[in-house]
């Protein structure tokens, strides 16, 4: 898979939940943050995992580095308020 099309699969949704989660952010924290509730990041997360055919955070983490993804340089590094 290429980076490229890994994140044209990616909804604008999915892609700011995988921000936080590439930052090992809790999903309760992603909701918090986001302003969606705890379901909808699950669902999410669920969706980035099939697409990007892993099943954990640290295996979509190992590919992003693989891939040279840098989500950085879409999206700005996550904070809680």
């Amino acid at each position: 898979m290429s980076a490229i099309l890994l994140l044209a699969q990616i909804t604008d949704a999915q892609l700011k939940v995988f921000r936080y989660l590439y930052e090992a952010f809790s999903r309760d924290d992603i909701a918090k943050a986001i302003g969606i509730s705890r379901d909808t990041v699950d669902s999410h997360i669920k969706a980035i995992y099939k697409k990007a055919g892993v099943h954990s955070a640290g295996q979509l983490q190992k590919l992003c580095r693989e891939l040279n993804i840098k989500l950085e340089d879409l999206i700005p590094k996550p904070k809680l308020d």
